[in-house]
């Protein structure tokens, strides 16, 4: 909806408004609204559930009137084209008592649940509510505790914390450290970071340990990017292959081979590259020691997604695998690009596991930096069903003409094409890691009477 906000000395500009008649303003009503977002000059209202994008004179107006949360308006002007709002004075508004601030409702949980209003419950109440996760004493209790392990910590971590508990997700120190940080993807950390130990390996410096191990892990990485031209056969063999080492965590590596007395180091896995960081620590080249210790922790990224999740948040149950996708054109190998897996699970027994007989297979590459392809399988009893999901008109004819070899191999594999469809649109990979909701939800009182 677009609307033109004007105050008494400080005039705030127009903005887009939906369809009118979803409001039913009248000229000169008095209303208040929700301020949902900020970005720039623009302001998001919400007013009667309706979105409306205010264009403000100012950044610092805009912000101003963020810091509100919310605001009274007078409707001053009336068009096809909008709607004209004049901002009422702080000091001459009056009080709704429908509106409730987060803040208040946070005060009004904690009086409820007996607990104590410190300032950190009072964040963590505050956070909680805006990303809609239930509030028990239980829950603060968690989550408090996890952060307190942390030392010194803010709404920031309160609202990583409450991101990973809305996602089903465990609430530790290193799971909220883990997502604080900005990883690679993992084709981009492979990449660089083989590049750094083939260049280390050309120096005569190193010991004949060092050496060794040098070679071991460029070799490691090499292997760990899919070559996409390349026989079926020799696909599923690599894919096999990365799924193991980058779906199998260094910690889980090393508890293995302690089960089984085997030698670290000996089988192709993370622990050759944890063994290389230690022989690099102590030849005193702490620089490389740190990008090999970066590239497990953005390896462990991958794992806390595939970590098992409270099936009460309804985030869905993923066997989640982001690998290095490499295309040779001509003579050149191309820079990997990142390719996204999600398998769906079923719970049986208390355990998850895929059922090759019904799940959903869904794969996401990106053919070019931001612009994702994305295709979705749904199995079901030997049947399959195709949806396919393309940025622009130029792939989707693209994706159409390919549609006859990947129905043809489908076939070939066994399964019955019952559907399939190519759609322009934007992708939805499920899964991932947890993202933080920033944006403050309105909140309104109801008075019941039984």
């Amino acid at each position: 909806m677009c609307a033109m906000m004007t105050t008494g000395a400080v005039t705030t500009a127009p903005v887009e408004a939906p369809n009118l008649n979803n409001l039913n303003l009248k000229l000169y009503q008095r209303i208040t609204a929700q301020v949902m977002e900020v970005r720039g000059v623009e302001a998001t209202l919400a007013i009667e559930g309706t979105p409306v994008v205010a264009k403000m004179p100012s950044a610092q107006q805009a912000a101003d009137l963020l810091q509100q949360g919310s605001a009274q308006f007078i409707v001053t002007g009336l068009s096809g084209d909008g709607i004209i709002l004049r901002l009422v004075r702080q000091d001459q508004q009056t009080v709704n008592p429908s509106i409730i601030q987060p803040r208040d409702l946070a005060t009004r949980l904690l009086e409820a649940l007996g607990l104590a209003k410190s300032s950190e419950t009072m964040t963590l109440a505050q956070s909680a509510l805006k990303q809609g996760v239930l509030i028990t004493p239980h829950t603060l209790s968690e989550l408090e505790t996890a952060l307190q392990q942390l030392g010194e910590w803010g709404e920031e971590e309160a609202d990583l914390a409450v991101a990973l508990k809305a996602a089903g997700l465990p609430v530790t120190p290193g799971s909220i450290q883990m997502i604080s940080q900005k990883p690679d993807l993992i084709g981009d950390a492979i990449a660089k970071l083989l590049v750094q130990l083939q260049s280390a390996s050309g120096n005569n410096q190193a010991t004949p340990q060092l050496t060794q191990l040098l070679a071991e892990s460029v070799r490691l990485l090499e292997k760990s990017m899919l070559k996409w031209q390349q026989p079926a056969d020799g696909l599923a063999q690599d894919l096999e292959f990365i799924g193991k080492l980058l779906g199998r965590s260094f910690e889980n590596e090393l508890s293995q081979q302690i089960k089984e007395n085997q030698q670290a180091g000996k089988q192709e896995s993370l622990s050759v590259l944890g063994k290389l960081q230690q022989s690099l620590q102590k030849n005193g080249q702490q620089r490389l020691a740190g990008e090999v210790e970066k590239f497990i922790d953005t390896v462990r990224h991958n794992h806390l997604m595939n970590t098992k999740s409270d099936p009460a948040n309804g985030r869905g149950h993923w066997a989640q695998l982001d690998i290095p996708l490499t295309i040779k054109t001509g003579q050149a190998q191309q820079q990997p690009i990142p390719a996204h897996i999600r398998i769906a699970k079923r719970e049986s027994g208390g355990e998850e596991k895929i059922d090759p007989e019904y799940t959903r297979l869904v794969i996401q590459v990106e053919i070019a930096p931001g612009v994702p392809m994305e295709v979705d399988l749904a199995f079901a009893s030997g049947q399959v069903q195709a949806d396919v999901t393309v940025p622009n008109g130029t792939i989707e004819q693209l994706a159409i003409s390919e549609w006859p070899g990947l129905n043809e191999g489908l076939v070939a594999l066994g399964y019955q094409v019952k559907t399939s469809r190519v759609d322009i649109g934007k992708t939805r990979l499920p899964g991932g890691l947890p993202e933080v909701n920033k944006r403050t939800r309105p909140f309104q009182s109801v008075d019941m009477a039984v």
